[in-house]
């Protein structure tokens, strides 16, 4: 299952776990949010890459099986960037504010 029809991190995953660049990977479902991966893969149609942090419960329960390696985990990196001289407006420093609250709350859940 994938977000995308390109199978951009499918593809990166086996890469980065398995040193296979070249790996052929077949689309069977191609959706555009969360809920619906989650969904595909709880209902066993294949394979699908996740933000751990949604799963959580599942992986906990063993209702889902997180497929290791030796490797570490791929993490995903969120960038902000602001011009050098721009002073941020009180409705940006709130948001950046709240948004990382709101990551190290999912983090520590």
């Amino acid at each position: 299952m994938a977000f995308k029809n390109d199978l951009h991190m499918t593809r990166r995953w086996f890469n980065h776990h398995f040193s296979k660049p070249a790996v052929k990977v077949l689309a069977v479902l191609t959706v555009d949010n969360f809920n619906s991966v989650f969904s595909a893969i709880m209902n066993d149609a294949g394979l699908g890459i996740v933000a751990s942090h949604l799963v959580k419960k599942e992986l906990q329960s063993g209702n889902l099986i997180h497929i290791k390696t030796d490797k570490a985990d791929i993490v995903n990196t969120i960038s902000m960037l602001q011009l050098r001289d721009k002073v941020p407006t009180l409705t940006e420093t709130v948001f950046v504010k709240f948004l990382i609250e709101a990551i190290q709350a999912m983090i520590q859940s």
